[in-house]
This record gives structure tokens, C-alpha cells and sequence, in this order.
């Protein structure tokens, strides 16, 4: 039996019309539920209430931060595996210290504290050393490796990712500083 040229011609614009309206549906779920706007990291506090370097070249430390984590998107939610933030003075890592799972829900804000306390040999010349002892601000790197996920739809986005957040903190002494903390806002490592 012979394919009439009509029947044919017209099964392939029926098929043609329906791939083009799935793909138009598609395109509108994708640009509806993926995120326009990465996440912002930012330190929206920081205080340094000992920082002192002994004979040895020892640190001792205790520093804490506040991490204002910000979610721009209006639907999809972050759900956090991982959040690792490392402090760094120069060239030395300080310490790690890893955070809970947590979520950071649509169009919404999440605070995460961390506490940096305690010791570090540290490998500063000796130019560095005086510096630093007159110092009443100092240079801190704060790094953060996550990994989160969000939920396109039915798809399921893992993501890793390395921040880089550079703060000036003023030592406090008797809990006054003579200098405020300065919102700083991290960037991509």
C-alpha cells in the first residue's frame, strides 16, 4: 500500500508541532525553576578578641565570624551538605572548623557562626613579627568550601564550591575596638 504524500506531509507537521510546544515547555520550566542568581556570601561580623604571638612564634588565637548566607532566587532552596570555613593569617592556615547541614530557603537569609580558638606555629619573618605585635588590625583570609544542592523541577543539582573572603579585624581589647568591622563579601576561589 502506497504512503499518500498529504497523509505523510501532514503527520510530520503534527509532529513537528507537538516537539516544538514540548520544547517551548521545557524552556519555560527550566527558566522558572533554576536560579537566576547565584548565592551571596558575605562576613557580616567578625571579632578578634586575642591575638597574640609568643617568643616561639606560637599564635594564639580567638576569633569569631558571622557568615550571612543569602539565597536571591524565588524558587529553588539550597540544602547544604558541607560548609567548612578555614581562617588564615599571611601564608598560615589558622584552623578548620565544619558547620551543620543546613537550608537556605528562597528569597531568605541564613546566619553561620564560627569560632576560631587556639594555637598555631606560625612561619612569619622576623620584619613580619614586629608588625604584627603593633598591629591593632589584621589582614584575615577566611576560605570556605561547600556543597549544596538545589531542586530544578525534578532534577536534583549538586554543586561544589570554594569562597574566598578577605577581612580586615580589629583586635578588640576589654571588648572595645577603636576600629568597626567592615561588612566584606565573598568572592569565587
Amino acid at each position: 500500500m502506497a504512503c499518500n504524500w498529504k497523509k505523510c506531509c501532514c503527520f510530520c507537521c503534527i509532529l513537528m508541532i507537538v516537539f516544538v510546544i514540548a520544547l517551548g515547555v521545557a524552556v519555560i520550566v527550566v527558566r522558572e525553576y533554576s536560579p537566576k542568581r547565584g548565592i551571596k556570601y558575605e562576613v557580616t561580623d567578625a571579632s578578634l578578641t586575642q591575638f597574640n604571638l609568643t617568643s616561639d612564634k606560637i599564635l594564639k588565637f580567638n576569633l569569631e565570624v558571622t557568615i550571612n548566607v543569602e539565597n536571591p532566587n524565588k524558587r529553588s532552596d539550597f540544602h547544604y551538605e558541607k560548609f567548612e570555613a578555614v581562617a588564615s593569617y599571611k601564608q598560615d592556615s589558622l584552623m578548620s572548623v565544619s558547620i551543620d547541614p543546613f537550608e537556605v530557603e528562597h528569597k531568605d537569609k541564613h546566619p553561620v557562626s564560627a569560632l576560631f580558638k587556639g594555637e598555631q606555629k606560625m612561619s612569619l619573618p622576623n620584619d613580619e613579627v614586629s608588625k604584627m605585635k603593633t598591629s591593632t588590625v589584621y589582614d584575615i583570609v577566611l576560605k570556605l568550601k561547600v556543597k549544596h544542592w538545589a531542586k530544578y523541577a525534578t532534577i536534583k543539582i549538586h554543586e561544589n564550591m570554594k569562597m574566598a573572603c578577605n577581612l580586615k579585624v580589629p583586635l578588640n581589647s576589654n571588648g572595645k575596638s577603636a576600629v568597626k568591622f567592615e561588612v566584606a563579601k565573598c568572592e569565587k576561589a
